[in-house]
Formats: structure tokens, C-alpha cells, sequence
């Protein structure tokens, strides 16, 4: 699956896996070494994360139900515990500098496809 930003056109990840579960949404990224540009996770339903015993710093979009993003932090590191935002009810974890590569901002609308669309 990928990500594009409806409200700038731009692909966000190209490469992105759900985490539906929980324990694939408690596990995450764990297991990587470092995440690759291109890269995402999308933990749903989920209204907060950490990073504890991740090997590498992420940035992360806070999405309602909706997919607007209500919430983002840049280069979260490990072992850390990541913001809270209103309403959020999705989070997608994506490898460190996506956001600012994407200018992805506030209140813009994603939405998660098929690689096949």
C-alpha cells in the first residue's frame, strides 16, 4: 500500500503495512534496524505510540478517522514516549525526514491505497 497527501498530491510512503493487532501494533518497528525512505506503518485503531527498544528515530503523522492529520512529531528517538493529539485515531510511522521531504502539514488529508491505483 502507499500514501499520497490529497491536499498536496504527494506520495508520502510507497511502501507502507498495516498493524491491525495488538501485538503487530505493540511490536511495530522493533525488529528493523533502520527504517528505509519510502517506508511506513500504519497502527489502526491507535491513539498513541512509543518508540522503546526501536534502533532508530521516526517521524509520525497522528490521523483521525478521517485521515486528517491532527498531530506530528519529527524524529522521534528511541525509547521515548511520542505526543498525544485530539482525535486521533490512526498513527503512521514513517522513516526519519519524510515529513519535511513531503511537507506534509497540519489538517492535510491522506489517504492509503493500493500500489496497483
Amino acid at each position: 500500500m502507499k500514501v499520497i497527501n490529497l491536499t498536496s498530491g504527494e506520495e508520502v510512503a510507497s511502501s507502507v503495512k498495516m498493524a491491525t493487532t495488538f501485538l503487530k501494533r505493540l511490536a511495530g518497528w522493533i525488529p528493523l534496524d533502520n527504517i528505509e525512505a519510502g517506508q511506513g506503518l500504519l497502527l489502526k485503531p491507535c491513539t498513541s505510540i512509543h518508540t522503546f527498544m526501536m534502533k532508530s528515530s521516526i517521524d509520525v503523522l497522528y490521523l483521525n478517522e478521517d485521515g486528517y492529520v491532527v498531530g506530528m512529531e519529527t524524529e522521534l528517538p528511541p525509547n521515548k514516549l511520542g505526543k498525544r493529539f485530539r482525535d486521533t485515531a490512526q498513527v503512521l510511522e514513517l522513516a526519519p525526514g519524510t515529513l519535511i521531504r513531503c511537507k506534509v502539514n497540519l489538517n492535510d488529508r491522506l489517504v492509503i491505497t493500493s500500489n496497483e491505483d
